[in-house]
């Protein structure tokens, strides 16, 4: 799903509303208005992770985006060893995959937060 509201300081749509074990997640966020991006899952397990920034991509301010932008994740977060990171949907053993929920959240902020782990 997207994010449909007009006054919302983005939109957000995934590749696909269901996915199946092994497949590959991609995002897409428009920019409407300036400020630093932070993009989260909790995942089926009921961990959290940050996926942008996240390892590849450091929270020293590579974050900001600016209105009009589109990010597309994991397309726009630079190659490492020439490895490109993705982001494939796993279910773990005692989450049967037909009964998992996941859930992706982002916020966008001025500044930087820099106390995130």
């Amino acid at each position: 799903q997207s994010s449909t509201s007009p006054d919302a300081p983005f939109t957000l749509a995934l590749n696909k509303e269901v996915y199946e074990q092994g497949d590959l997640m991609h995002i897409e966020v428009e920019v409407k208005q300036s400020g630093s991006l932070y993009i989260a899952a909790l995942w089926a397990d009921g961990g959290v992770y940050l996926l942008y920034p996240n390892f590849l991509q450091p929270r020293n301010g590579e974050n900001l985006v600016n209105a009009g932008e589109t990010l597309t994740l994991p397309g726009d977060i630079p190659e490492i060893d020439g490895k490109a990171l993705q982001y494939p949907m796993y279910f773990p053993p005692q989450v049967p995959g037909q009964e998992a929920k996941e859930a992706i959240f982002a916020f966008l902020t001025p500044a930087p937060l820099l106390d995130l782990p």
